[in-house]
Order: C-alpha cells, then structure tokens, then sequence
C-alpha cells in the first residue's frame, strides 16, 4: 500500500492579488519538491469535482451557489481585504474539495496508506451560513467537506452505518 497524492492543474487557476500568501506558486513550489525520485513511488491522482451534494453537507445550497454567483469572468473580485476570487476559483474550491473527500476515502476504506492532497484554495476561512457577508463569502471549507461526507456515507467494519448529526438524503 502506497500513499496518495491527489492535486490537479485547476488548482492553480484561483489567482490572487501580487504579493498575496496564498498564491499558486505555492502549489508549485510543492509540485516541484514532489518531482524528487525519492516520491516517484507517490500513487497520483488528478481531484476530483466535489459534488454540490457533498459540500452541502457542511454548507448550504444557497450558501455555495452565492461563492459560485459571484465568481468574476474576468478579473479578480476583493470580498474583503484578504479574499479574492478570479474565474478559476470556483473550479478550483469544487477540486479542493473534491481531492480532499477522496483522499479520505481512500485511506478509510483501506486502499491508501495515507494520502497528500495538495490543493488550492486551502478555503480555512470559510463561514458555513451567510453567504453575501464578506467572511462567508470565502471559499468552501475544503478540510471540512471530507469527514462529514465519509461519516454521512461509511459503513463501519462491523457493517453498521455511520451518520453525521445531519442524515444524508
């Protein structure tokens, strides 16, 4: 059993202002030391989408679909002074997301070791509930997507399903 690498290209499509932290070049310095022989055993996998469903497990409907609204065409859009979205954003969260949901996945139902999911926007400041306030309109809480669709989802090894405060439809 190997440990998991889950990225994808989409990633580096959310920009940011020059000189902001969270940039893509922090993707690809990551993207670069991962190149090193010593992580060519590294089972690499492109992220997939997160469904709308699995992110309304931690987030409503209307509260997703508002970040998605306000997704610029072209452009970057200030949601306050240190959030940012540009065109590519909105994929990029949905992969986030995604990647880290799979990532869990695997290691919990055994077919991974471990897993990396380098991803971006890392979505840490997201609010849950108000989606036009300026701390909500952050991007989608990409850690917190995984547990409760794997809680909401999993059976236990003993074959009793296992739910999360909130039951999936």
């Amino acid at each position: 059993m190997t440990t998991l690498l889950v990225t994808h290209p989409a990633c580096l499509e959310h920009l940011t202002p020059a000189g902001h932290p969270e940039r893509p070049d922090r993707l690809r310095a990551i993207d670069r030391a991962l190149e090193h022989e010593r992580f060519q055993t590294l089972a690499r996998v492109a992220a997939p989408a997160a469904e709308l469903e699995t992110i309304a497990l931690c987030h409503p409907v209307d509260y997703v679909t508002g970040i998605r609204d306000a997704t610029p065409k072209t452009g970057l859009v200030g949601l306050d002074a240190d959030t940012t979205l540009s065109p590519g954003s909105f994929e990029a969260a949905l992969r986030a997301a995604g990647g880290a949901v799979y990532a869990v996945d695997e290691v919990m139902t055994g077919r991974a070791k471990n897993a990396f999911v380098a991803t971006r926007p890392p979505g840490h400041h997201t609010e849950t509930t108000t989606p036009r306030s300026p701390r909500a309109m952050r991007r989608k809480r990409t850690a917190s997507a995984a547990p409760p669709w794997w809680i909401s989802t999993s059976t236990t090894a003993t074959g009793r399903r296992i739910f999360s405060g909130r039951t999936p439809a």
